[in-house]
């Protein structure tokens, strides 16, 4: 067949439709890569320049866009920083009409350093951003959305039950800065996606990850057991606001949308909590999704077995993540398990491009393929690239994809 672009590619093969080749996306930590082939260090700072190198060098990628939801105008906050002897710690405070949050987290260096400046829920300065907003400065202050909180959390934001009267500010359904964030980031992005034909892709941070981010380790589970209604009225909140700034982007006009799913799985919770406090917003988000003609991808690493009857009758079109080696998935299993449904994943990043060696890298290319066959099929790791990983494995993986795909 004639060759495809990388937005029909993706697109097509995240339908399980004919595609000229089996499409690779490889994402990388830092913004920069070693050319497989030149072994030349191309570095990009910014997005215009990472997806120049990706179509040099052939590769499929998406434009992502982030549901940025910040404390309404009504709220002030405050961030500093306290040093004890053994650690420093984060202050951060939101004064809102229904009262104060406060809460500690104990800084360390890897988490500072990995918070991303895309991330929708990072406070920005909406200036740095190209809009001359009349918005707060929360430019000091980190937000909520971030896996390295809940091992750091000296003091949670959420204690009691009459702290949860603050989440509609701090989550507003409506906030006219985010709307216009929003709006200025689709406008520099959609115009990238035009120019690269790459797809344009909403990452939606909804759904249980909050009740991990906002909660020490652990104790968000024993939250949802023991105050199931007070845990779904801060999942309702969040959702919402989250859903109208994905409504927006729909009506816009995007490609598809990327849910996180990490803590939704059964590391976490049985099947009949995941039915209960999952599936009805993932349904409701799938159905948005596929009402403007967009494709739904469900992102789950483990804990995915048990849960393969549900993710069946789910009718989101890409599963993305399972693990192949690390763990006890089975993605034979899986992909057999979920007719009709693409996947996006095949190789481990940690096992075979991190601690493998070339030939294991290439055996778990060979074997991703023998499994999942040239249809519905998008290879990658979920996991993205460390610089500390090994770029020799990175040529391997991507010479084994041009052999096979």
């Amino acid at each position: 067949m004639k060759s495809m672009t990388c937005k029909e590619r993706v697109v097509s093969a995240a339908k399980y439709q004919e595609v000229d080749h089996v499409p690779m996306i490889m994402e990388f930590l830092e913004p920069y890569i070693v050319d497989p082939v030149t072994k030349i260090k191309r570095v990009w700072t910014n997005e215009q320049e990472r997806l120049a190198i990706y179509r040099d060098l052939g590769w499929d990628t998406n434009i992502y866009m982030f549901l940025t939801v910040t404390p309404g105008k009504e709220v002030t906050t405050e961030a500093k920083y306290e040093q004890t002897a053994e650690r420093t710690i984060l202050h951060q405070i939101w004064n809102t009409p229904a009262g104060t949050i406060e809460e500690k987290l104990h800084v360390t260096e890897d988490w500072l350093d990995a918070l991303p400046e895309t991330s929708g829920d990072c406070y920005r300065n909406p200036i740095s951003m190209g809009g001359k907003l009349n918005a707060p400065d929360r430019t000091g202050i980190i937000g909520f959305s971030s896996d390295f909180r809940p091992t750091r959390y000296v003091e949670p934001p959420f204690k009691d039950s009459k702290d949860l009267d603050t989440l509609e500010y701090l989550f507003p359904l409506k906030n006219p800065i985010d709307e216009e964030l929003i709006f200025l980031d689709y406008q520099y992005k959609k115009a990238l996606s035009d120019e690269f034909d790459v797809p344009l892709i909403i990452y939606g941070d909804l759904g249980m990850d909050w009740l991990a981010w906002i909660s020490k380790q652990e104790a968000f589970i024993w939250q949802l057991i023991e105050t199931p209604d007070e845990t779904k009225k801060i999942l309702d909140i969040i959702n919402a606001a989250k859903r109208q700034r994905m409504q927006m982007l729909l009506d816009l006009g995007v490609d598809g949308v990327v849910r996180r799913g990490f803590y939704e799985s059964t590391d976490f919770w049985n099947p009949a909590i995941f039915r209960d406090f999952a599936m009805p917003e993932l349904r409701h988000e799938i159905e948005m999704t596929h009402a403007v003609g967009g494709i739904y991808t469900y992102m789950m690493i483990s804990g995915v077995m048990a849960l393969l009857p549900d993710l069946e009758n789910m009718p989101f079109d890409c599963l993305w993540g399972v693990e192949p080696v690390l763990g006890v998935e089975d993605q034979r299993k899986v992909r057999e398990s979920l007719p009709g449904k693409a996947m996006f994943g095949g190789i481990s990043g940690p096992a075979h491009l991190e601690l493998g060696t070339p030939e294991h890298t290439v055996q778990g290319v060979e074997e991703a393929f023998e499994i999942m066959g040239k249809s519905g099929f998008i290879l990658g790791p979920r996991s993205m690239f460390r610089p500390h990983w090994s770029w020799e494995n990175l040529a391997a993986f991507e010479g084994a994809w041009k052999r096979l795909r």
